[in-house]
């Protein structure tokens, strides 16, 4: 059996994933967001993928009080 794809935009579905997402119960106070994300990114693929790009992290190799003296020289 073929698997059929259901009749609608690529908008309708978006605003489906966003109104199941605002459905969803608030994570805890002290709950990662991030581990959120991680665990149900299979239930809101395009949101997900936002969330990789707007809350990414960039790693650096500088030790911080390296940086933080070269930034007092400026």
């Amino acid at each position: 059996m073929s698997k059929v794809k259901p009749r609608g935009t690529s908008t309708s579905f978006a605003i489906q994933e966003v109104q199941r997402y605002m459905d969803e119960t608030p994570i805890g106070r002290n709950d990662n967001p991030l581990e959120w994300w991680k665990n149900h990114q299979h239930l809101y693929p395009n949101l997900a993928h936002l969330v990789k790009i707007k809350c990414n992290i960039k790693a650096t190799s500088v030790p911080c009080e390296r940086l933080f003296f070269k930034a007092e020289n400026i």
